[in-house]
């Protein structure tokens, strides 16, 4: 079980995270999120939220092809 939680922990950013692996400040990806810029947060639990770094890294992808 601790296996699992550690490569789902190791996925899953938060917002901290998930601005450092954009290369923005968390005001900047609050500002993103409010105009749907970039992929949104999955809900854990109540007041809880992580980004899927997976999903991340295909949304970085596809905005280097346009």
């Amino acid at each position: 079980m601790t296996q699992i939680k550690d490569k789902i922990s190791q996925r899953l950013f938060n917002k901290t995270e998930t601005a450092k692996y954009l290369g923005v400040s968390v005001p900047t990806l609050n500002k993103l999120l409010r105009e749907n810029k970039v992929p949104q947060a999955i809900k854990l639990s109540e007041g809880r939220w992580a980004w899927d770094s997976e999903a991340l890294s295909k949304w970085i992808d596809e905005q280097q092809k346009i």
